[in-house]
């Protein structure tokens, strides 16, 4: 994905590919978020890299993959009830500010977390309970403060969704 924007000036026109981007080790609790800092971030602006929205949403996407990867790997390999007490861990590792805290944003209608919630359904991660978060995060977004371009995103994964449903049925 490249992409040239012929409306800015000069050295503000910005060009660059999504997968060159620097990878980060989500495994590292320092790294948290997985984000590039506010520094790093206008840094690549400036060498003429893709604008931060785009960035913070491949990062985002990667980030919600990686966690996903690691509680299902931890499903796999830890039993029973020491596997509860790690995935709760780790869920509220995958959300910021914690599980709950997240949904009471959205509620909110804090905007970082209802773009976490909205990159979340269309990544449509595989572990346990994924399907039950997922649903619960359309149900929430659905009655969400969102802005046209979030919308129009919810409302392709909900056409995806009704497309899911109408094959099952037949």
């Amino acid at each position: 994905l490249i992409t040239k924007n012929r409306d800015l000036v000069g050295d503000q026109r910005m060009v660059g590919n999504v997968f060159d981007l620097p990878r980060f080790d989500f495994r590292d609790p320092a790294v948290g978020f997985g984000l590039p800092s506010r520094v790093a971030s206008d840094s690549l602006l400036t060498l003429g890299i893709l604008p931060t929205p785009i960035i913070q949403m491949q990062n985002l996407q990667d980030f919600i993959r990686e966690m996903a990867k690691l509680i299902h790997e931890a499903h796999s390999e830890i039993p029973g009830s020491k596997f509860l007490a790690e995935y709760q861990k780790l869920i509220d590792r995958m959300f910021p500010g914690g599980y709950t805290k997240t949904f009471e944003k959205i509620q909110a209608g804090e905007g970082s977390a209802v773009e976490f919630g909205l990159v979340f359904v269309e990544v449509q991660p595989y572990f346990f309970r994924s399907q039950y978060i997922r649903t619960k995060l359309i149900r929430m977004l659905k009655h969400a403060r969102l802005s046209s371009l979030q919308t129009e995103r919810l409302k392709q994964v909900l056409d995806v969704e009704h497309v899911k449903k109408m094959k099952r049925k037949t």
